[in-house]
C-alpha cells in the first residue's frame, strides 16, 4: 500500500536541510517496522498559491504495517522534527 502525506510548512522552512532530515527520519524506518518498504521526500517544484511544500511517500506492505508504524518511535520522532514548521497536513493511503 501507499501511505501518502502533505505538508504545508511555514513560510521559509522549506530548506534542502529540512528535506534531508526529513528523509533520513523515514529510511530509518526501512528494515525496522516489519513491512515498511520504501519512503520518497519531493519537494514541491513550483510554488503557487494553495500547493502543499512536501510530499512523503511510504511503500508499506499493508494497513497492519501502517498501525505498527503510526504509534512507533520513529515515526513520534519524524512528527516532532517537522511539527514545529508545520502549517497543515493532508494524508492519503491506497492499496
Amino acid at each position: 500500500m501507499k501511505h501518502i502525506v502533505m505538508v504545508k510548512l511555514k513560510d521559509g522552512a522549506l530548506t534542502d536541510e529540512l528535506v534531508t532530515r526529513v528523509k533520513e527520519l523515514l529510511s530509518r524506518c526501512v528494515g525496522v517496522i516489519d513491512g515498511f518498504e520504501a519512503a520518497e521526500v519531493f519537494p514541491n517544484s513550483y510554488p503557487r498559491e494553495g500547493n502543499y511544500d512536501l510530499m512523503l511517500e511510504m511503500d508499506m506492505q499493508g494497513p497492519k504495517t501502517l498501525e505498527e508504524y503510526l504509534p512507533h518511535r520513529l515515526h513520534k520522532e519524524f512528527v516532532e522534527y517537522i511539527a514545529p514548521s508545520t502549517v497543515s497536513r493532508i494524508t492519503f493511503d491506497r492499496e
